[in-house]
């Protein structure tokens, strides 16, 4: 009669029976699930021991197939039994807490093997954690010992230079600068004049810092703090944007050269044909930008009109906008004719030498000027004659007169003097607003009310001092537009080429 072995094949055993095979443990399988903690560890403990027998047995036979008796009637032990799986909570639980692993006890010897592994690595962690921490602190002791040793042989010259009388050594950009720029501290433009950048380099601790996080780069890594410009701070020492507002011409040359040179330094340069180049910088984006306001007609007579435009898109070049010269120029180009339509217009109003006229006023109603008054013919002095004694028509020829522009037809005459029985321009479309009294208001229905009043101040680029809206609208007088009727905006229905179309 055949003996069958423990494996469940006939005995005796082939020769290459895989001994290590069949005493290798078989993966964990799920317990049940009505069996609590205390349960699965007196299932585990009673597999271990079988499979320890188990074992024992297989690991004698697989020794006598070496000897010269060989293994005669020995058998190999029964197969392994697979042990109960443990959830991560209860391992944590166990891992943690002794008492816990008292009151579930006793544990399988592969369940204390894993809970001491996890002990040691804990051990090992908070081991590193401490060595670290002392070696950061045995750091910062050096630290403080070098700064209190001698200073003998320590000072050496930053940026050396010869004196001129004429030129003063090259501006050097300080590193707070550059650090500011590059966490997107945005500085008044004449901090980046060359005495600005003299007086950093050379009086480090007069310019106010301020420590901040650095800008996140890594989700992973959190950032280290570093020092800044505390701007808040600065402007009250150094003045702020109304300073950067005076610069003249060539200051702004200079302070736009430095503060372009920073960008420079900062920024990747952009490599012709490399995928892996940036298409745009700050660099190349801002040295356009200098570039085109550098060489504008107006750059050396109207500053004052340009430098509030320039400040503006250099803050959105700052915003990583991208220069436009197309933008740029109707930018400009806006400020430029708006600029002199007023400076046109506020002539009407300025005192005369002789006659002390203050500003044009209505001969039919006089009244308080509320900044909408400006259909009068020539601005006239009813007393000039009895109170200064007589000559007033001389005086009165002498004072300017309006502007030979129609705010109703675009046509060469004064609001005023528009022809009553003119209703439509040239091309057959209606007048958009007609004169009403002092005031020009739309012929029909306009933001929801019919002969809406509009601004006069605002349609000449005049000063206008607000408040008067919504009895007062801020609206072309040609077309009802967002813009102001004398502008010559693009967006004007009656604005061709940069020309009115009556």
């Amino acid at each position: 009669m055949t003996r069958m072995s423990r494996c469940n094949l006939p005995l005796p055993l082939p020769s290459d029976f895989d001994c290590v095979a069949h005493a290798t443990r078989l993966p964990d399988i799920a317990p049940s699930a009505t069996w609590d903690l205390r349960m699965i560890n007196k299932k585990n403990i009673i597999a271990e021991k079988f499979n320890e027998t188990s074992i024992t047995l297989t690991d004698a036979y697989e020794a006598a197939r070496g000897t010269p008796r060989g293994v005669g009637d020995l058998d190999v032990g029964s197969p392994l039994q697979p042990l109960y799986a443990y959830s991560d909570v209860d391992k944590e639980l166990m891992v943690s807490s002794n008492q816990y692993c008292d009151a579930v006890g006793p544990l399988p010897s592969s369940l204390v093997r894993y809970i001491t592994e996890e002990h040691l690595k804990k051990d090992r962690a908070d081991a590193d954690e401490k060595a670290k921490r002392e070696k950061e602190r045995a750091d910062k002791e050096a630290e403080k010992l070098k700064a209190n040793s001698s200073i003998a042989g320590t000072l050496l010259m930053s940026n050396p230079h010869e004196i001129s009388s004429v030129l003063s050594g090259p501006a050097v950009i300080p590193p707070l600068f550059a650090i500011s720029l590059r966490n997107r501290v945005v500085l008044p433009l004449h901090y980046w004049t060359d005495e600005m950048l003299r007086l950093a380099a050379e009086r480090p601790h007069e310019i106010p810092k301020e420590l901040i996080r650095a800008e996140q780069t890594s989700t992973l890594v959190t950032p280290e703090r570093v020092q800044v410009v505390d701007v808040l701070k600065a402007v009250k020492l150094y003045g702020g944007e109304e300073k950067s507002a005076a610069l003249t011409p060539s200051l702004w040359r200079q302070a736009s050269r430095n503060l372009l040179a920073a960008w420079v330094y900062l920024c990747p340069a952009i490599v012709p044909n490399d995928p892996t180049s940036p298409q745009n910088t700050y660099a190349s984006e801002y040295d356009l930008h200098v570039r085109f306001f550098a060489n504008l007609k107006v750059f050396d007579d109207l500053p004052q009109v340009w430098y509030p435009i320039e400040y503006e898109l250099r803050l959105a070049i700052f915003n990583c906008a991208l220069f436009n010269e197309h933008l740029w120029s109707s930018r400009v180009d806006i400020g430029v004719n708006s600029y002199k339509q007023a400076k046109h217009f506020s002539s009407l109003f300025s005192v005369h030498p002789t006659s002390g006229l203050t500003a044009p006023h209505s001969l039919k109603r006089p009244a308080p000027d509320d900044g909408n008054s400006a259909f009068a013919k020539a601005p006239r002095n009813v007393n000039s004659s009895n109170a200064r004694g007589g000559g007033g028509s001389s005086r009165e020829s002498s004072v300017p007169r309006l502007p030979p522009l129609c705010l109703v037809c675009t046509g060469p005459h004064n609001a005023h003097d528009h022809p009553p029985d003119l209703t439509s321009f040239r091309d057959g479309a209606p007048y958009f607003c007609k004169v009403d009294g002092r005031d020009v208001r739309s012929v029909g229905s306009f933001r929801g009310s019919a002969n809406r009043a509009l601004c006069i101040l605002y349609n000449v680029g005049a000063a206008c001092p607000g408040g008067h809206e919504p009895e007062r609208l801020h609206a072309c007088t040609f077309c009802g537009g967002s813009h102001r009727a004398l502008s010559r905006d693009r967006a004007c229905k009656r604005v061709k080429d940069g020309a009115f179309v009556p």
